[in-house]
This record gives structure tokens, C-alpha cells and sequence, in this order.
């Protein structure tokens, strides 16, 4: 594949300009229907008359109410677009008229309302019934049923009124995938609790207990937080095919398709991959996030006359977090054989519940597969380079003075941290919080996490469990980069505090050609990622509080040189959008065959030679002609065209 022109890549820059600017002007006016990257969310608040009893603490809970909500609203956003409704503040008793319908939608959704949220969180007072049922089908209309959109419900009571609360939330649930109903029972026991928790559980959202008014701000700051930052898998779509003839080109970028569970339709993918540089070396990576107790990805690489130039694979058992990701660089270990090296086409298999080590295991359900491709320049000289290098002693951990943070749910939603920075937050079962910080040539990462003495509730919760903490690390590829013996990267919680640690080796060149994989996940410079991680609990679902520190050391060193004419690649790449992305492999492909050296010493990277052709037979049944998807967005579409034939039309004039 040609690269760009320098007019397209001129045309491609002035367009995607012009949509950033468009989009940002259009997503600045709170209009009704207006959409944001957040989505919208509703605030409803219970202010029936149990609100005036008073928490354990001594506090009533319409204060600890209204100190919670303002702490959401101070945290909120700019753009984020919120509303608030209410229910029980204006019908006295069930007996009165209107009691069941009683509920009010106080502030209209926008964006430029924060001062009239907190105006309404001053004046309103715990006086009636509890109508929870009727307010979140009131709020579900308020959201409307596009795009992501979350209910944050607050309530300290059973319902006193139909309709059924948990059929009304399986009921929106049910109208919109991207609907959420998060639920925080504020000092509930027995049936109450039951009811709002299935009222979390139908809406595809989460339950807190909140106790106290600590607990009640924490948690509904927490859950405001976690609703603006959803689980996105990111890149362009692609449909791989599920046999070799059918399979579709992918270039370097982010590319996002779909992959079926063990034995399903779709668990097996292809793709055809043409290098753009002689002698380059290509980095591939897919990941996905999965739900199931076990689960697996295998991802090879081969030329086209059938040797395997690359293998690996990633796996997890329930304990180990929710993201598995496997990574490879080709040629890495079999630079040796010119068919790695020397050719210029290769095919890229990816296998949901397949190990290198046997292993079959994976959910039945079909999840979204994140692929990540890197091409990167030859060097001038390897052998200038420096060898192979051991985790030194790794730079001191500070945990002082921790800044409260929340991590990303995704890899491409990673929040930046600092060297040297200490950070604080919660988790809950089953969630992964992931970070991003720089490294560069010759520095080393290294990254804790702890817990404190737990509080005596959470100890109940957790006592003669194992539920397992999780601290991971992961190159601008996405490959696994803890050092295996130098980490303690995952413990069961322990009511006394738990502290986990994950090391890296410095970041190296030739890393590459180890047969480590610890070592080849940190063979880039660039954007490394830090994900912590709490197991999944029984769908219970308590927060855990956590702190974060990070550090990089070493010094700057053995950067390689590239070839003249070529500059290092970019950690987060993206497709070119002015590029077409071709359906069929190129037909002049070069292969060629190598002696292998005297010993080849076999590790987790599985470098097979010609099994690999045998391990491709295992193929399923071809879907017939497979093409890239376009990308497909709606309205915005529009404006995208637009912009191009701006910037086309401006590179015209300006030429």
C-alpha cells in the first residue's frame, strides 16, 4: 500500500480540523437532543418523608443528601449535560391525590445549569411518599433513547406505590443498550436494599450501600465519575474474515471488530498486512474486555508461504482482571528467516479460547476485539545498540500526599499520571482503572498500589473471600510488560491493607529478540499503561479504597537511530482517513526461505516454524467476501463531508 500523498495528507489534516471545530461549535450549545462524549445523565433524588431521619453519624439524611449532590455537581464537567429531578416533595400522604405520580423534573438536562442544580438541591425537603417506579420512567423520557445515557438514582427506602421499580428499570434497560441506572441506598437493610439493588442489577448499572454521609458523597461522587467514562473500544471498524482467502488488508492504526466465543461463529479472525517500510518491524496487538470466569486470545503472525513468524497468547481465570490483551512483534525472535524479515506481506490470526499452551477457554458471548498496529522503521546499526538488559533496582515508590484520581476504563481512555505522582481512588469488584504515563529509552517503571486497613463493614464483606487486586503494565503495543520476578502484581484483599507492585525492565531495543516476554513488552519508548484491577465478587458490589504511586527511573539512554528519511512511530497510531483501506492482499509479495540458526531455544513466544501451517487448517468455515465496514456517523457524517470539501476547496485556493 502507497502512502498518502502529501495533498491527502494536507486535505486529511485541514478536514479533520474543520470537524473538531464544527463539532466543538455545535456540542457548546445545551439544546434539547444535544449529545455529548459523555452522553447525558439525570440526578434523582429520593425527597419523601424518611429523608428526615437521621444517619448513625447524627446527620439527617437530607443533609447528607445535599452534601453528596453538591460534590457531584462541583465535579461534573463543563460540557457534561445533567438534570435533576425529584420525587415525594410535593404530595403529603398516599391518600392524597397525585401521591403515586409525584415526581418533578427540576432542572431541565444542559450543560449551563450548575448554578439552578444547586439553587434545586437547597430548596427541596423530605415531605412524601416514595414513587420510585413512577420518577425513573419520568427520568428515562427525560433522557430520551439515544446515545449513553445514566440514571443516578438516591434513595433510603421501599417503594410506596406501582409501578414495580426493578420492572420499570428492566423495562428501560431493555429500550436502550447504553442506558445505565447506578443506585446508592442510603442506610437501607432487608427488602429495600433488595429492591434497589435489582433495580440496579435490571438497569445494567451498580449498587452502594452508603451508610453515612462520608459514605454517601464518596459514593455518589464515584458513581457520577464512572458514568462519565464508560468502556469505549476504540478504532476504525473492520470485518476480518473467518478464513485466509477472504481476508481483509489492515494497516497501522486502531482498528475494531468483533469476535465470537469458543466454537462460535467469528472466534477465529484474518487479516492480510502488507509492510510500507523495508525492513520494518511490525508490532500487532488485540484485546478485548471480558466477563467470562475464563477466557483466552492467541494471536499469530505469518508470511504467506506458511511460516509462523510470531505467536503468543494472553489468558485469564477470573482472578486476574477483566482485559486481556496479546502482543507480538514480528520478525522479533526469527529475524533470522528472510520470510519474517524480507517479505513485505504477512497474515495476522487472531483465535478467541485458544492458548499457545493448549489451553481452550473462552466465553460464548461475541465482544468487541481491539487491534492495534505499529509499524516501526529499521534502525541504522542494531549491533550499536544495547543488549538485552535485567530490571535494575527499581525507583523508590512515595506514596505521600496522595491527588484523587480516576482511571480510565478503556486503554484508549487512560488517565495521565506523573513520575513520582501518588494518587488515591476507589474500585469495585470487577472494575479496572487504567493509567498512562511517558517512558523513554533506557527508563524502567515502576508502579504500587495498596489498600488501607479496611473498615469493619468492608472486612465483613470480604472476609473468607479471595478476592483478588490486580496491578498490570502494558507497552504503547499493548504487550504485557511486568517483570515477572521482580512483581508482586496481584494479592487477595486482607483486611489489615494489601500492597502489590509491578516492575519493568528498561526499555530496550533489542528486547525484541528476547524470548521473555516481559523483556519484548518493553522493547518501545513511548506511552506505557498502569491497569489495577479489583476480581469480580459474586455480583456484590462495594468500593474499595486504593492509593497509586509511580515512578520512573534510570537514565536516557540507547536511543536508536533510524534510517535516514524515517522517524519513530507514534504510540497511538490511527488509520489515515484519506488512505482507502484495500480488501484484497498485494499479489507480489516476496518470500523467502533462511537457514535457521544452530539452536533455537523455545520460550512463551512460541517462534514455530512450520507447524504454523498446520495451526492456520483450524480455520472455520469462510463467511463469505469480507470487507472493511465504513465507518458510519450518523449526523455527524454530514459535517465530516462537509469539512472535507472545505479544507479540499482551501488546499485548492491556497495552492
Amino acid at each position: 500500500m502507497q502512502s498518502p500523498s502529501p495533498v491527502r495528507r494536507v486535505v486529511a489534516g485541514f478536514a479533520t480540523f474543520a470537524v473538531l471545530t464544527l463539532l466543538a461549535i455545535v456540542g457548546s450549545a445545551p439544546e434539547a437532543g444535544a449529545e455529548t462524549a459523555n452522553g447525558r445523565m439525570m440526578l434523582v433524588m429520593d425527597s419523601s418523608g424518611s429523608m428526615k431521619e437521621k444517619l448513625p453519624g447524627g446527620e439527617t439524611k437530607i443533609k447528607a443528601a445535599k452534601s453528596a449532590l453538591n460534590t457531584v455537581i462541583d465535579g461534573l464537567p463543563e460540557q457534561q449535560l445533567v438534570g435533576l429531578r425529584v420525587y415525594g416533595a410535593k404530595v403529603f400522604s398516599r391518600n392524597d391525590k397525585g401521591a403515586c405520580t409525584d415526581s418533578q423534573k427540576v432542572v431541565d438536562i444542559g450543560t449551563g445549569n450548575r448554578p439552578q442544580l444547586k439553587q434545586a438541591v437547597a430548596a427541596y425537603k423530605p415531605y412524601g411518599e416514595t414513587p420510585i417506579g413512577h420518577a425513573l420512567r419520568e427520568a428515562g423520557k427525560d433522557l430520551g433513547g439515544e446515545g449513553q445515557r445514566t440514571v443516578i438514582l438516591v434513595s433510603d427506602g421501599e417503594p410506596t406505590c406501582q409501578p414495580d421499580p426493578c420492572a420499570v428499570a428492566a423495562e428501560l434497560a431493555k429500550a436502550g443498550v447504553q442506558l445505565k441506572i447506578e443506585v446508592v441506598g442510603l442506610h437501607v437493610r432487608g427488602k429495600a436494599r433488595d429492591m434497589l439493588k435489582c433495580v440496579a442489577d435490571k438497569g445494567n448499572g451498580s449498587y452502594y450501600d452508603a451508610d453515612d454521609a462520608e459514605d454517601l458523597t464518596h459514593a455518589l461522587d464515584k458513581l457520577a465519575t464512572r458514568a462519565l467514562r464508560p468502556y469505549k473500544p476504540t478504532g476504525k471498524p473492520i470485518t476480518g474474515a473467518e478464513s485466509e482467502a477472504e481476508a481483509p488488508a489492515i494497516a497501522a492504526g486502531d482498528w475494531l471488530d468483533q469476535l465470537g466465543g469458543l466454537d462460535k461463529a467469528r472466534s477465529e479472525l484474518f487479516y492480510t498486512l502488507r509492510r510500507t517500510i523495508p525492513g520494518s518491524t511490525i508490532h500487532v496487538s488485540a484485546s478485548i474486555r471480558t466477563s467470562a470466569d475464563r477466557d483466552s486470545l492467541r494471536l499469530r503472525i505469518f508470511s504467506p508461504d506458511g511460516v509462523q513468524c510470531a505467536s503468543t497468547s494472553d489468558s485469564q481465570v477470573g482472578s486476574s482482571g477483566p482485559i486481556i490483551a496479546a502482543s507480538l512483534a514480528a520478525p522479533g525472535t526469527r529475524d533470522w528467516d528472510k520470510s519474517c524479515s524480507e517479505n513485505d506481506d504477512f497474515i495476522i490470526v487472531i483465535t478467541r479460547g485458544l492458548d499457545n499452551r493448549g489451553g481452550q477457554f473462552a466465553g460464548d458471548d461475541t465482544v468487541p476485539v481491539e487491534i492495534r498496529v505499529i509499524e516501526e522503521p529499521p534502525v541504522v546499526s542494531v549491533d550499536d545498540l544495547p543488549k538485552s538488559q535485567d530490571t535494575t533496582e527499581p525507583p523508590k515508590i512515595d506514596f505521600a500526599d496522595p491527588e484523587k484520581i480516576t482511571g480510565g476504563q478503556s486503554f484508549a481512555q487512560a488517565t495521565e499520571v506523573e513520575p513520582g505522582g501518588s494518587y488515591s481512588g476507589t474500585l469495585v469488584p470487577g472494575e479496572v482503572q487504567i493509567f498512562a504515563v511517558d517512558l523513554d529509552w533506557g527508563q524502567q517503571l515502576s508502579a504500587s498500589a495498596r489498600t488501607p486497613v479496611l473498615s469493619k463493614r468492608l472486612s465483613q464483606e470480604v472476609r473468607g473471600k479471595s478476592v483478588r487486586l490486580n496491578l498490570k503494565t502494558y507497552s504503547p503495543s499493548r504487550a504485557r510488560s511486568n517483570d515477572v520476578v521482580k512483581s508482586r502484581d496481584g494479592a487477595v484483599l486482607s483486611s489489615s491493607g494489601t500492597r502489590i507492585d509491578a516492575i519493568t525492565a528498561p526499555v530496550t531495543y533489542r528486547h525484541r529478540e528476547s524470548y521473555t516476554d516481559s523483556k519484548q513488552g518493553t522493547s518501545q519508548s513511548g506511552t506505557y499503561l498502569i491497569a489495577v484491577s479489583l476480581q469480580v465478587d459474586d455480583g456484590k458490589q462495594y468500593q474499595v479504597p486504593f492509593n497509586l504511586a509511580v515512578a520512573v527511573g534510570g537514565s536516557v539512554s540507547g536511543a536508536p537511530v533510524y534510517r535516514q528519511g524515517e522517524s519513530a512511530p507514534p504510540s497511538s497510531p490511527a488509520p489515515d482517513p484519506a488512505e482507502p483501506t484495500p480488501n484484497e492482499p498485494s499479489d507480489d509479495a516476496s518470500a523467502g526461505s533462511g537457514e535457521p540458526p544452530a539452536s533455537n531455544p523455545g520460550g512463551d513466544t512460541d517462534p514455530g516454524g512450520a507447524g504454523g501451517s498446520a495451526d492456520r487448517e483450524q480455520a472455520g468455515p469462510a463467511v463469505g467476501t469480507a470487507a472493511v465496514i465504513g465507518l458510519s456517523l450518523g449526523g455527524i457524517g454530514v459535517v465530516a463531508v462537509i469539512a472535507g470539501v472545505i479544507a479540499f476547496l482551501v488546499h485548492r485556493r491556497s495552492g
